[in-house]
């Protein structure tokens, strides 16, 4: 019987990698769609959840439907493709911002603050 941590290791090397090669292929596109970026980044970000609880399905609501918020909110996604980082804004008008920065600027950044 595999262990939590082989179940965990073969998670991180077979099926992020297709996640993340899907959500690069968005990205190239001259004019990407970032609303399925971002859902595609949520649906990973809720199976590595899954994956580390060792749960079903989790019933897990997207900030953009939760009720009685005085205002919308402005939500910042940030994605890790390895090469680059992917920054996602959705705007409370429901507009998207992308910028992407090379990888190796912010992790030099963050290993410096580390």
């Amino acid at each position: 019987m595999p262990s939590n941590a082989d179940l965990q290791f073969s998670f991180q090397e077979k099926v992020e990698p297709v996640y993340r090669e899907f959500m690069r292929l968005l990205l190239a596109s001259p004019n990407p769609n970032l609303k399925r970026v971002i859902q595609i980044n949520e649906r990973l970000q809720i199976a590595q959840l899954e994956n580390f609880l060792q749960c079903g399905k989790l019933d897990i609501i997207p900030l953009n439907e939760v009720k009685n918020l005085p205002s919308p909110p402005t939500v910042v996604h940030i994605i890790d493709l390895e090469n680059s980082v992917e920054v996602i804004v959705q705007s409370p008008d429901g507009s998207f911002h992308h910028h992407s920065v090379d990888s190796k600027l912010v992790k030099a950044s963050v290993d410096n603050l580390l």
